[in-house]
């Protein structure tokens, strides 16, 4: 029996240690981060547009493409351009949005200012044909 004392009080001992010397999970105490106060903006009624209405498509007037980081219109393009001249100076209630887009190889600002040249070369021979 005594020899089962022996055994029971190491293995208490034992215990006691391993449970003390575990660590124990300490929880940080929970600190409130200040909320922000955004002030509420006040509201802005738009204006109606000029037009009313977005531009839509029409079919009578063909898209133009440039060739790969250019913005001079080819033979092609110019041909395009002055049919839908043509189009346009015989309609005259239809308004154009001329848009200078290209592909996303290069940084954003070159991007800009490549669709910028594009579309201000369009515009620029549309006027030159007396598109208004």
């Amino acid at each position: 029996m005594r020899h089962y004392k022996k055994i029971f009080v190491s293995v208490f001992v034992l215990m006691s240690i391993l449970f003390f010397a575990c660590p124990k999970k300490v929880v940080p105490p929970k600190v409130e981060q200040p909320q922000e106060v955004v002030p509420e903006q006040p509201k802005v009624e738009e204006e109606p547009s000029i037009r009313g209405e977005e531009f839509q498509s029409v079919p009578e007037l063909k898209n133009i493409y440039f060739e790969f980081d250019k913005f001079n219109l080819t033979e092609e393009a110019k041909s395009i351009l002055q049919k839908n001249a043509e189009f346009l100076l015989a309609n005259p209630q239809y308004e154009v949005l001329v848009e200078g887009h290209c592909c996303e190889c290069g940084s954003n600002e070159y991007n800009l200012a490549l669709g910028q040249k594009r579309a201000s070369t369009v515009r620029d021979y549309y006027i030159s044909l007396g598109v208004p």
